[in-house]
């Protein structure tokens, strides 16, 4: 088990971000092991593990330009490497599977907000070059990259809709984006085949929708009577783990 966080005004009264690792369910945690050790600020702290490897990436401002930076760890948390520097991108998420590790970002094009993904299968070593995955003239914003098996999906705000797209194939292409509602701020998870997406829509509750298996989901663009929602109550935050099907 792994906590990241964001600490403020430890030295020089700036945010650093750290890391505390258990390997007991929980029960007792590691001394804060300290990741950003720069000049500059530190926020918007994002990560993901799998097997002995610890990935994180958060932004940074100590070059005089907000830049996202990258680090891994392959002991299981109890060192990382140095940071790498992925650009100067925005709204961070990460997902990873195996030694495959993908991060889904925001970076301005000629004054538009696209949802860009890079993904390596190395273990963090190295990182390609940037996917256009919104590829649209409304600005998008809010991603989060999932990923379970040989499937990843990518979840996004667009202008005021909610959008998806799915890969079978590692990420090494996907699938026309969908739309699957309005409202902003989703998240979502990955479970084998399975996706499910939160998000908060126009009167401020909570939305879920669901795919079995991923690739079914249906367009609102298309059929707009097929798409339906469940509606929650309204919260201030919200989050959720899913479980492979069969699990409690």
């Amino acid at each position: 088990m792994h906590v990241g966080f964001v600490n403020c005004c430890q030295t020089n009264q700036k945010q650093d971000v750290f890391v505390i690792s258990s390997t007991n369910s929980g029960d007792t945690f590691s001394s804060p092991l300290g990741l950003s050790n720069d000049d500059g600020d530190s926020t918007l702290l994002v990560g993901a593990a799998s097997g002995d490897n610890v990935y994180t990436a958060w932004r940074d401002n100590t070059l005089g330009v907000v830049d996202t930076l990258f680090s891994r760890s392959t002991d299981k948390g109890n060192t990382f490497s140095g940071p790498t520097r992925l650009g100067p991108d925005s709204d961070l998420s990460v997902a990873a599977v195996d030694d495959k590790v993908y991060i889904a970002l925001v970076h301005n094009s000629a004054g538009n907000n696209e949802v860009v993904l890079r993904k390596n299968s190395d273990g963090g070593a190295t990182f390609g070059s940037s996917s256009n995955l919104s590829d649209s003239a409304g600005s998008s914003v809010q991603p989060t990259v999932s990923a379970s098996g040989s499937n990843v999906n990518l979840v996004w705000r667009e202008v005021g809709d909610i959008k998806l797209t799915h890969s079978g194939d590692d990420g090494a292409s996907f699938g026309t984006s969908l739309v699957l509602g309005s409202g902003q701020q989703p998240a979502m998870d990955t479970s084998g085949s399975n996706a499910f997406v939160v998000w908060r829509d126009s009167n401020n509750d909570i939305s879920f929708r669901r795919s079995q298996p991923v690739r079914q989901w249906c367009s609102c663009q298309a059929s707009p009577a097929a798409c339906s929602s469940t509606r929650l109550p309204g919260t201030e935050r919200f989050g959720f783990v899913t479980l492979p099907i069969g699990t409690t």
